[in-house]
């Protein structure tokens, strides 16, 4: 009694694990569809803009976004990114803190960063350009990153 007691509480387990992983590939494939990444830097005389929206790089320096470059990147750049946006709470952006305040006396750019995901945008309080709050840091290095290796080629 106790094995087939076992047996099905092993089935049902796995079953249980097998929905869950088609619901995490599900909701992480949507929201690799809807997801755009934006990062913006400005300061008197500069500005830089550098999005990310289905596979694609859309960047411009123009603050009046008359000129608009957009460059495909590869599906392994696009994943990356969308594997970043999934390791952070979007919704805690405008909480972040910047590690530093060099923009408030015109020592550096300031910047922003906004994820929108289904129809809702989260953008983080400005923040120096170089010095990313700890917790996008690395997706602002791997967008910066993926921007200048187009650039290059």
């Amino acid at each position: 009694m106790k094995i087939i007691l076992s047996i099905i509480l092993i089935l049902i387990s796995t079953k249980d694990c097998k929905q869950n992983s088609a619901h995490s590939k599900s909701s992480s494939d949507a929201i690799s569809k809807d997801l755009k990444i934006n990062y913006e830097a400005f300061s008197r005389g500069y500005f830089k803009s550098i999005s990310f929206e289905n596979s694609k790089l859309i960047f411009s320096n123009d603050i009046n976004r008359e000129k608009i470059d957009t460059l495909a990147i590869s599906q392994n750049e696009w994943n990356e990114l969308v594997t970043i946006v999934n390791l952070i709470d979007v919704k805690s952006l405008e909480n972040l803190k910047a590690p530093t305040d060099k923009r408030l006396y015109d020592a550096a750019p300031h910047c922003t960063l906004s994820v929108t995901t289904e129809k809702l945008t989260y953008t983080t309080p400005s923040f120096d350009e170089g010095f990313p709050p700890q917790e996008i840091k690395s997706l602002v290095n791997k967008m910066l990153s993926i921007h200048e290796n187009h650039l290059e080629h």
